[in-house]
C-alpha cells in the first residue's frame, strides 16, 4: 500500500440526467434585483489557508471571511431568477427559449454554461 490513497473516479452524468436536475441556489448567499432588474450576488470566497492567513494578516481582527459581488446581465439575471427548487433544468431552458425566442439547442448552450460557472463558484447546486 503506497502514501497516496487512489482517487475515486465519479462517473460524469449524462445529458439527460443534467436537464432532469433542478438547480437550487446556495441558501448561504445573498442576491438583490436592481430597479433594472440585474441581479447582484455576494457571496463568501473560499480561499485556500495559505491565501486566507494572507487576508488575514492585512485586514483586522474583525473582518469575516473576504466577500465577493457579481452583477449579472440581462439574461443572466432572468435566468437566475427562474432558480426557484422546483424548475427544472429542462423547464428553465425551454422557458429562456421561449423568453429570448432563440433556438432551444442555443438556449441549453447557453443556460448550462451559466449554471457550470455558478457551481464552479459554489452559488448553485443541482439535485
Amino acid at each position: 500500500m503506497g502514501l497516496f490513497s487512489k482517487k475515486r473516479k465519479t462517473q460524469a452524468m449524462t445529458r439527460e440526467q443534467a436537464l432532469a436536475c433542478t438547480p437550487v441556489q446556495n441558501n448561504v448567499i445573498s442576491w438583490e434585483e436592481d430597479p433594472s432588474g440585474h441581479v447582484e450576488i455576494e457571496y463568501v470566497l473560499v480561499l485556500k489557508p495559505l491565501f486566507y492567513s494572507i487576508f488575514k494578516r492585512f485586514t483586522s481582527e474583525s473582518a469575516a471571511q473576504p466577500r465577493r459581488k457579481i452583477q449579472l446581465d440581462e439574461l443572466g439575471s432572468s435566468v437566475w431568477k427562474m432558480i426557484d427548487g422546483r424548475r427544472s433544468t429542462s423547464e428553465i431552458i425551454i422557458a429562456f427559449s421561449a423568453q429570448q425566442q432563440i433556438p432551444i439547442q442555443e438556449a441549453e448552450q447557453s443556460v448550462t454554461g451559466f449554471f457550470r460557472e455558478l457551481g464552479k463558484r459554489g452559488l448553485i447546486g443541482l439535485r
